[in-house]
């Protein structure tokens, strides 16, 4: 990447397979995506993520970035608003 790239809502790529160097710029999601790559095999390295979305709760197996990792992820930050994780806690017995 080149420059600092806005995606707009629900923007996803099926499946990637080439290099995505993001030379540290930054990618923002647009609201409400449940992913933006569902499949990666190739690699993604060098990249800031910011993911705004509306106030919603998401269970353990949420993926911002990648719903299925085939390749390599290296050196990718992610910031993520307004998320919160839905964890079941378990009951103390005495």
């Amino acid at each position: 990447m080149q420059n600092d790239i806005n995606l707009q809502e629900n923007s996803k790529i099926l499946d990637f397979n080439g290099v995505l160097e993001g030379n540290n710029h930054t990618l923002y999601l647009g609201t409400n995506s449940d992913y933006f790559i569902k499949k990666l095999s190739g690699k993604i390295k060098n990249l800031n993520i910011v993911y705004k979305s509306d106030p919603k709760q998401i269970s353990s197996d949420f993926s911002v970035l990648v719903q299925t990792n085939l390749g390599e992820i290296k050196n990718v930050n992610i910031v993520c608003d307004n998320l919160v994780l839905n964890s079941q806690q378990a009951e103390q017995t005495d």
